[in-house]
């Protein structure tokens, strides 16, 4: 049996590790993209792709994330009170994120529609509803989960 301060030392190590890692991908990830930006733009036509794709990406991120909730759902068998909280919010906030993305590639294609260009002039809004309802959601749900064991508590059993 390892003392505790070992315990405390790899845990350590390992939350700081977790956080170096983290932000070593997302410096490679934005490193990546503008490598992928400066050859597709010397390429014709395909600038025009790589916009679109930096459009939707967001959004199917946050489509990932209702994905990831929506199979924590189905794998909780607490039939509580929380739990029906949660898939709304999951429906709205998904329903939220597929009329913005739609409102996004419209923008994208310029269509000269007043929601649309609000939504041009204003995009900020529906990443930030996107965030608090994806947030709120998780939260609803965490709170319908039965009390896990502390992580020492899981080693001595």
């Amino acid at each position: 049996m390892e003392d505790k301060f070992t315990q405390y030392f790899k845990l350590f190590w390992m939350i700081l590790g977790s956080f170096v890692a983290f932000i070593a991908v997302g410096i490679i990830v934005f490193y990546l993209l503008k490598l992928f930006s400066i050859t597709f733009f010397n390429i014709p036509g395909w600038d025009a792709v790589y916009q679109f794709v930096v459009t939707i990406f967001p959004y199917l991120f946050f489509f990932a994330g209702y994905y990831y909730l929506y199979n924590k759902v189905r794998q909780n068998n607490n039939g509580s009170m929380a739990i029906v909280a949660g898939k709304i919010l999951m429906i709205a906030g998904s329903l939220a994120c597929i009329a913005s993305m739609v409102m996004a590639v419209l923008a994208w294609l310029k269509v000269k529609w007043a929601p649309v260009v609000f939504f041009d002039k204003h995009p900020h809004y529906a990443f930030i509803i996107q965030v608090i309802t994806l947030f709120t959601a998780a939260l609803v749900l965490a709170t319908a989960d039965p009390k896990e064991k502390n992580w020492m508590d899981r080693k001595q059993d």
